[in-house]
């Protein structure tokens, strides 16, 4: 596993400023909002057809169920504008 960022540094415990600890930052999905922010996030619940059924569908395009969600909700929320 490879860490390119850090957290602050803590001192340990019972150690001296000069003793720092370094823990690595999660490493996830790039941001959707700006580099080093993160996105929000939508969750909702599915049956499990329809999540098997995503699945499929995802890895037949060659996305992620997120992508295929994301992609479904810009377009219904185009389709619906005020």
């Amino acid at each position: 596993m490879r860490f390119t960022r850090y957290t602050r540094c803590r001192p340990r415990s019972g150690g001296t400023s000069h003793d720092r600890v370094h823990r690595p930052l999660a490493s996830g999905r790039p941001s959707l909002t700006a580099p080093g922010r993160r996105s929000p996030q939508v969750t909702f619940r599915l049956s499990p057809e329809e999540k098997a059924a995503a699945r499929a569908l995802a890895e037949r395009e060659g996305k992620t169920v997120s992508q295929l969600a994301r992609e479904a909700f810009a377009q219904y929320l185009r389709d619906h504008a005020a």
